[in-house]
């Protein structure tokens, strides 16, 4: 009888987030396959498992594909793991499953956390309909490349970044997305230091220049899809001009109106003069 590959969820911060389904698995699989042992070792620790480790990240996944096929076909069961949330999203394993599926072999999810999922449920941001990238290049040229793909999108918008280019990710954002438009930056989500940061990437770019002890750990940023954002801008852009047209001259409250919206001038001008018709 041919073995199972478990796709184990596991906690992206909190321990005690793990499932019963997914303890109940890591507990009676042959071995199991992480992304990192060491941070593996410490889950496995917490939840009083002992188990057979083996290493399967992106640097040795296509090597060690043969041999986990090997053992699956001989009646193993093994279990992926990722280092936190669910394997494959924005980690290893996408060959492996791939490779496992076209043998004709039975691969189980054990669902559970998912960061991209967490941070977008609390984000505030539409989560009808949503568009996962996940991590930004690390190259400026290369992303803001994507931005600019991103930027086109009406669904809401979900990417990942490390720590290391946070800064001068939101910095690109800016100048593709605009400084006013709707963000939300989610970090360390389920951790002791969770947070959620900003209701715009100004706002963002801000708390980070001014709040340099805590850009550590991991982060999600939430962006509204195209549509939305053009829906609150309007909102926020009539009500503006409906307060400073009987006051001002038209290019004074347009000027004001771009300054506190970062919206384009142009549009704000030809919406002032249908308001004030």
């Amino acid at each position: 009888m041919k073995g199972e590959l478990f796709i184990v969820s596991t906690p992206i911060g909190n321990l005690d987030d793990i499932t019963l389904r997914a303890i109940q698995t890591l507990q009676n699989i042959d071995f199991i396959l992480a992304e990192d042992t060491r941070v593996a070792k410490k889950l496995l620790k917490h939840l009083g498992i002992k188990a057979n480790l083996q290493s399967l990240n992106e640097h040795n996944e296509l090597k060690k594909i043969p041999i986990v096929l090997k053992h699956l076909l001989e009646g193993k069961n093994i279990a992926l793991i990722s280092d936190a949330g669910t394997p494959l999203i924005s980690d290893p394993g996408f060959q492996l499953v791939k490779q496992a599926k076209k043998e004709a072999l039975r691969v189980i999810p054990i669902p559970g956390c998912s960061a991209a999922i967490a941070a977008l449920s609390v984000s505030g941001i539409p989560t009808d309909r949503f568009y996962f990238y996940g991590f930004l290049p690390k190259t400026k040229n290369k992303r803001l490349d994507v931005l600019k793909k991103l930027v086109k999108k009406e669904e809401t918008i979900i990417v990942y970044e490390s720590v290391h280019r946070l800064s001068s990710s939101i910095s690109d954002m800016i100048e593709v997305f605009g400084k006013k438009h709707v963000a939300v930056l989610c970090k360390e989500i389920t951790k002791l230091h969770e947070e959620l940061i900003g209701s715009n990437l100004e706002e963002i770019r801000v708390f980070l220049m001014e709040n340099p002890s805590k850009i550590k750990g991991e982060f999600t940023v939430i962006l509204n899809g195209k549509i939305s954002s053009e829906i609150n801008n309007t909102e926020k852009i009539d009500s503006i001009l409906k307060e400073l047209l009987p006051i001002v001259s038209v290019k004074v409250a347009v000027k004001i109106c771009s300054i506190s919206t970062g919206y384009n001038k142009n549009k704000i001008y030809k919406r002032a003069l249908e308001l004030k018709i």
